[in-house]
Order: structure tokens, then sequence, then C-alpha cells
């Protein structure tokens, strides 16, 4: 990775029109509105990594829980000369704050930021509600598996993106090679990890004995781990 030093002299919001109307319009809010969350502002050490995968050491804001959204659709950094950017997840691959790693994600001209939870054989990440799409999500990755799966608790559906979604609840996908043939929700759950988490049979034995549902991603996740490491 190269690692340079942050030179930039005032305030830039960095956004295109990749963005989703819906999310622009609100991060446009946020700024307009900056002096408000600013004025207590929390920065702690970080870093971003641009699209040409250079990573740059900085100082990031830490939004408080009533801007949980924020995280999840743009970063605040602040310069060594005190200036102040505001940079979408269409200019970043990634950032970390902390402990904490945000990744972007992208779906069609949407692009986003998702946390990173877990990692291993499956690696877990989530998202908040953001204006363009209203619903928390989870997002699986295997370790050689090119997009994710995005799975939506609230709905008892997922779906595999890869740039674009695919409903994998009714049709077969060329990258994932899943097929998924039942309407039932909690069938149709069954039938997907039965598939995706074939290398554990303690996870399909829960799921299928309905001890784990669609509402359990993580603990299937940290359980589906485990077992594939010991095996």
């Amino acid at each position: 990775m190269n690692f340079r030093s942050l030179t930039v002299v005032s305030l830039v919001f960095v956004c295109s029109y990749g963005y989703s109307q819906a999310n622009n319009k609100y991060i446009q809010k946020e700024m307009r509105n900056q002096k408000a969350w600013l004025s207590k502002a929390v920065f702690e050490s970080g870093y971003i990594i641009d699209n040409n995968r250079d990573t740059v050491v900085t100082k990031l804001f830490v939004f408080s829980k009533q801007k949980k959204m924020n995280p999840f659709l743009f970063c605040v950094s602040k310069d060594a000369d005190d200036s102040i950017r505001f940079i979408s997840a269409e200019k970043l691959l990634e950032y970390g704050i902390g402990k904490t790693v945000y990744k972007k994600a992208k779906v069609e001209n949407e692009h986003f930021f998702i946390k990173l939870l877990s990692t291993g054989n499956v690696t877990l990440y989530e998202r908040e509600p953001i204006p363009s799409d209203s619903r928390f999500e989870y997002y699986l990755k295997k370790k050689n598996q090119q997009g994710y799966y995005e799975i939506c608790p609230d709905e008892t559906d997922f779906q595999f993106i890869n740039g674009n979604r695919s409903n994998s609840n009714q049709n077969s996908n060329q990258n994932s090679g899943y097929i998924i043939k039942t309407g039932n929700s909690v069938e149709r759950f069954k039938q997907f990890v039965n598939i995706y988490f074939t290398g554990c049979e303690k996870v399909r034995n829960m799921v299928n004995a309905e001890i784990y549902s669609i509402n359990d991603i993580p603990e299937i996740v940290e359980a589906y781990n485990k077992c594939s490491t010991a095996n």
C-alpha cells in the first residue's frame, strides 16, 4: 500500500452522479447542517483507501448514534491543516476508524459503505437503512466469491449482488450457481443455508430445526466459521 500525506486546504465534498438522488440530497443536507453536528466534533485516528488503492492515514469524524446512517454514505476527514473533507463511497474502497472498518459496495448506480462485523471463510457485513433503501441488510461473502449475498431479515429476502441485484429467490445466477425453488420464506432460507453453508452440518441442522432463523445471521456466520475452520 502507498502511504502519503493529506494536503487539502479547503472544504471539499467529493460526489458525482453515480449516487442515487435520494442519497445525494441527504448528504447535501448534512453538509448544510455541518456546523450543528461538527460543533462538538470528535475525531479519531483512522485511514482511507481510495480507488487507486492508495492508503492515507488521517483523522476521521466519529458520528453520534443520532447520525447512524451517515457512516454508510460518507466519511469526514480532518486534514493536517484542520481543513475538513466530506468523502463519498464513490471515491473510496474502504475506510477505518478505530477498530471499525467500512467497505464500499455498489449496486446498480448506487455506492454506499457496509460495516465489517466478522471475518473467516464467510465474511459478514451490515448496513443500516439509507435514503435510497430503507431496509436493514446483511452482506455475506465467501473468500473466492465475486459479489455479495444481500440479506434483508425484515423481508425474509436475499439476493446475490455483483454490481447489480439478481433475485435468488426465483432465479439461478451465473455467479452464485444457486437455484431456490420455493416461495415459502422459511423454507427458502433453509434451502439457501443448506447450499451456502454446505461445509458445516451443525449449522444446517440448527437452521433446518428452526433453532436459527434469518434473524440470526451473525450467529450463523460465527458458528459456520468456527465449524469450517475446525474441519
